[in-house]
């Protein structure tokens, strides 16, 4: 049957919510927005629900009056700076990525330090490999995709000498190989 949403919904709903942005460009249609006071409705002053129909037939008419450009159509142009700023941003990522290896591998060479002095070299190195490898690497979805536990595993491996046999089934994860 019909059942009433609780409140306690519409309140967070409420604190959830983001009121309407006008000035992004991709957000036009936006500007043309009115918060109302639902308390002007429950007393029983005509002057404020007056005001609030007013102003209702004034932000249709405006959005009447101000359509909803058509999309443009981009040149090759256009297309081709869209393309190497996508280009540029995924460097980016690829970057802070690689940034965020090389922080999670410094770390462990941290680790192996302060357990086994004689193998702190050999760490660091370990380190070097990695993130050389890394950049290196042609695919950068490649480097995106790997996780702090693959490369946690190269790096064991690495220090310990022990042969990187990765048997991703074990791990729940067949889409790594």
């Amino acid at each position: 049957g019909k059942e009433r949403v609780p409140t306690e919904v519409i309140n967070r709903m409420a604190t959830r919510i983001e009121p309407p942005d006008g000035s992004k460009p991709r957000n036009f249609f936006e500007k043309f927005n009115i918060t109302i006071n639902p308390y002007h409705f429950k007393c029983d002053s005509c002057d404020k629900q007056s005001k609030v129909v007013g102003k209702i037939q004034t932000i249709l008419e405006q959005a009447i009056n101000s359509p909803v450009p058509p999309k443009e159509e981009l040149t090759p142009q256009q297309v081709a700076e869209m393309e190497k700023e996508k280009d540029l941003l995924r460097e980016e990522t690829l970057m802070c990525r690689l940034h965020q290896i090389d922080l999670l591998l410094r770390k462990l060479v941290g680790a192996v330090g302060r357990v086994d002095k004689k193998n702190c070299k050999k760490a660091n190195d370990a380190r070097k490999r990695i993130v050389k490898q890394m950049k290196q690497d042609n695919s950068s979805f490649e480097v995106l995709k790997s996780n702090n536990e693959v490369v946690a595993l190269d790096f064991a491996c690495d220090v310990t000498g022990l042969k990187n046999v990765r048997v991703w089934e074990d791990f729940g994860d067949d889409s790594v190989a």
